[in-house]
């Protein structure tokens, strides 16, 4: 599932699409093709996705964690 084309995708202009080149020093803009632009959408996309799974079960394990707290505390 890991990408390691080395390309990042950037806002098509004018219906080009094009990314940058992370493997090459100099960064270059390189042209591609429509489906390697959705390629690389869907895999940000992915990340993105488990960026925010990952920050919802550490809220939901900090809050269940919290309320294990609070009951071996006692509530007065």
């Amino acid at each position: 599932m890991w990408d390691d084309s080395g390309l990042q995708r950037l806002d098509p202009v004018r219906g080009y699409y094009s990314a940058i080149d992370t493997v090459d020093p100099d960064r270059r803009r390189v042209a591609i093709t429509r489906s390697q632009y959705e390629e690389l959408r869907k895999d940000d996309q992915r990340v993105a996705f488990a960026a925010f799974g990952l920050f919802a079960a550490g809220g939901g394990g900090l809050t269940l964690l919290f309320g294990k707290l609070d009951s071996w505390v006692g509530s007065p």
